[in-house]
């Protein structure tokens, strides 16, 4: 692990970062909106719990996100990379 790398904390972030990657918590948000987006194609889904499936998943995931900033994650390439 180079210098400037923050180790995951507990357990379950080591456990999540082995199958997400160091991002775990945005990879993790993304899937919870991509299965949201799918509830409506599920045939026999009622469009109003849809509708409302769509509208938690959204505030879900937004909140996630602005909580899940990655401090420890640069957004920049590494040199060489």
């Amino acid at each position: 692990m180079a210098e400037n790398e923050r180790a995951p904390d507990g357990l379950i972030d080591q456990h999540l970062s082995r199958i997400f990657g160091r991002s775990w918590r945005t990879s993790l948000l993304g899937l919870v909106a991509v299965a949201c987006g799918l509830v409506p194609l599920i045939p026999g889904v009622p469009a109003d719990v849809a509708d409302t499936v769509g509208k938690v998943g959204a505030i879900v995931v937004g909140g996630g996100l602005l909580a899940a900033k990655d401090k420890s994650v640069s957004g920049q390439n590494k040199p060489g990379k």
